[in-house]
């Protein structure tokens, strides 16, 4: 059986040479073991920063990258990966004992400590995604293979909070955020009945089915900030409905009107025969009176009218 020791120490090639029988003999968490130990591995440690935070990502092996003999230095790449990209770019390199950079990184906050190190300095949003560490021994053989993943941490932003108020007398109440890693939205509907609802997504939306009024309170969060946007006593307007015109006569020929409607802020205006009379809900006209009594009521969702014969004569 292949020594604990051994795999530990060189697992490749000792796997490589150990018959299959021996590795079926080795206990499970030593090939665990192995496999979190060896190059290449698929474990991604992953690295939580905050913008304005400096940043070092560690090698675990020692390299040499200055001496006299420019053949006796190792090789080491730093690579990157954008969260939604698919192919790693060369960020910082050094080998033949020399720091080499691109001029074309896409991080040139990025530097390479006397040991090899990745310094990230002034991390900013940019800076999160997967990294890559590829290091050569002066021989030219693969001696660490290791991946990272970066996520910065972006405060969230004042959530924007919109009302608007479709002509039917509800309430369309939107909440969003547009800076924020993860943010986390609650908006609370509070009126004539509760409304709760959440989202882990940067926009949420509710719809009420009465024009309040509403105290709305929109909460983002994630796990470096909070934010909220409230308002009270938000109302929708509702559309006029159900007018009805009434009138009496009085015993001195005085006539007496009023005009009734559903809905929010009506505006009134009277007319007799198209003579303006009164901009009130109820209107009283001294004698004589006859004519066609004309009501007209408006608000800034839609307007309804209507008209009655009068004729009132004194006793």
């Amino acid at each position: 059986m292949c020594p604990l020791h051994v795999l530990l120490l060189c697992p490749l090639r000792v796997l490589l040479l150990c018959p299959l029988r021996v590795l079926l003999l080795c206990p499970l968490r030593v090939l665990l073991l192995w496999a979190l130990l060896g190059p290449g591995t698929g474990n991604v440690p992953e690295i939580f920063t905050r913008p304005g935070s400096d940043l070092l990502i560690p090698i675990r092996h020692h390299v040499t990258l200055n001496h006299p003999d420019t053949g006796r230095c190792d090789r080491i790449d730093w690579h990157y990966k954008y969260p939604t990209g698919h192919y790693y770019i060369t960020i910082q390199e050094h080998w033949g004992c020399r720091l080499r950079k691109s001029d074309n990184i896409p991080s040139p906050n990025t530097r390479l400590s006397e040991n090899g190190s990745l310094i990230i300095s002034n991390v900013t949003p940019e800076n999160d995604g997967r990294y890559r560490v590829i290091i050569y021994s002066s021989a030219g053989h693969h001696t660490q293979i290791d991946y990272y993943t970066v996520h910065v941490e972006v405060p969230v932003s004042v959530p924007l909070l919109h009302v608007s108020c479709p002509r039917n007398g509800s309430a369309e109440i939107s909440c969003r955020v547009e800076e924020g890693t993860k943010p986390n939205i609650r908006l609370s509907v509070i009126g004539e009945s509760q409304k709760r609802h959440s989202t882990s997504t940067n926009n949420i939306t509710a719809i009420v089915g009465s024009p309040g009024p509403w105290n709305i309170t929109c909460t983002v969060e994630n796990g470096v900030s909070r934010s909220e946007e409230s308002r009270a006593g938000v109302t929708c307007p509702v559309p006029l409905s159900d007018i009805t015109v009434t009138s009496s006569c009085l015993p001195d020929g005085s006539a007496e009107a009023e005009c009734s409607v559903k809905g929010s802020d009506p505006r009134y205006s009277w007319s007799l025969d198209r003579r303006s009379v009164s901009s009130h809900r109820r209107v009283t006209l001294p004698p004589p009176v006859s004519g066609i009594f004309h009501c007209d009521v408006t608000n800034q969702i839609n307007n309804l009218s209507r008209s009655i014969n009068i004729s009132c004569a004194g006793e």
